[in-house]
């Protein structure tokens, strides 16, 4: 009889690492935020949804083809108003101004911005959250986001397995078009362990097991697609009510963590974790809230962690350290 209490996933193989050579982009749903702002933090050159956060892959494949194809990619049949202010149908929530032509120019910014980016990308983040989707009736096309418009102007139905397939490829062949050298691109998917509990427990499950069977289908037929299972480390490997937030649907910090320690084992090429040390000591530092901000001791501790950013940049001046040496001089111009 074992004496074993879970059920340990081990270290998946990837055949590649991610190191601060490469350029990176994170698509899809919260659970993207949640590795995309820890290797931002840590200074990985990556992107972060530039659309805001998407649930669902049709929307994501959607604006994906808007940028290869489009120019400017959005336009005044994007927007949508709600109360005092302005949406898009293409967005999340995040992008929202009480002027349309403010709104516009600000997605479009952003589009441009995401196209310049994917470009040059080598390494691409896709999580996927619900096979749920969202169709405007008036237009027919499906939203990222409602915008808490009345749930009659939409229909609301799951995507076929098929149609998920479908979306997951149209995503794949966006990129290759925005990409000079499409055959170098790497493709890490990820179903999101969020639960939607809004959709009901069996619902949610059969919206994730789509997804994951979709997933597969793509992995298994694109040599250079690969499957990191955030979703079975929580469900499987974790399986604890402890490891999830007080909404009992997001994995709490803790879990998070544990995901992270394992994104660093499979994916991480061994030889960047000496940098990521020192990154992670520096944003501990600045983390760090003083006692007593206005004595010189505090100053001296500003003054040594400016000369550890500018020595760390002498050895790799690639790292953008602007925000954090921006913050230093602020708190030494408010000291003694």
């Amino acid at each position: 009889m074992t004496l074993d209490f879970r059920t340990i996933l081990p270290a998946v193989d990837f055949p590649f690492s991610v190191s601060y050579r490469h350029q990176m982009v994170a698509l899809g749903s919260c659970f993207a935020e949640h590795i995309g702002h820890r290797l931002q933090a840590r200074k990985f050159r990556l992107l972060l949804n530039p659309f805001g956060i998407l649930y669902q892959p049709v929307t994501i494949a959607d604006n994906l083809e808007r940028l290869a194809q489009q120019d400017p990619p959005f336009g005044e049949q994007d927007l949508v108003q709600r109360d005092e202010l302005w949406f898009s149908w293409a967005h999340h929530g995040c992008f929202a101004h009480s002027d349309p032509e403010k709104l516009l120019e600000t997605i479009n910014a952003h589009a441009i911005q995401a196209r310049q980016w994917l470009q040059k990308v080598q390494i691409v983040f896709l999580t996927l959250g619900s096979a749920y989707v969202f169709r405007h009736k008036a237009s027919g096309r499906i939203v990222a986001n409602c915008h808490k418009i009345p749930a009659a102007h939409f229909e609301r139905y799951r995507l076929s397995i098929d149609q998920t397939i479908e979306a997951c490829q149209r995503i794949v062949s966006a990129l290759h078009q925005l990409h000079p050298h499409a055959e170098r691109l790497q493709f890490v998917w990820t179903v999101s362990p969020v639960r939607h509990l809004r959709d009901g427990l069996i619902a949610n499950q059969r919206s994730k097991a789509t997804l994951v069977l979709a997933v597969d289908h793509i992995v298994a037929h694109h040599d250079r697609s690969h499957y990191f299972p955030a979703f079975e480390l929580v469900l499987d490997d974790l399986r604890d009510y402890r490891f999830t937030a007080p909404d009992m649907a997001h994995p709490n910090e803790l879990a998070q963590e544990y995901i992270w320690r394992y994104f660093c084992q499979t994916l991480l090429d061994p030889e960047e974790l000496p940098l990521m040390r020192q990154i992670e000591k520096i944003n501990q530092a600045l983390a760090h809230r003083p006692l007593y901000p206005h004595t010189q001791a505090h100053r001296a501790f500003l003054q040594g962690l400016h000369q550890q950013i500018q020595n760390l940049l002498v050895e790799y001046p690639d790292l953008d350290f602007r925000h954090e040496l921006a913050q230093i001089q602020r708190q030494m111009a408010d000291g003694p």
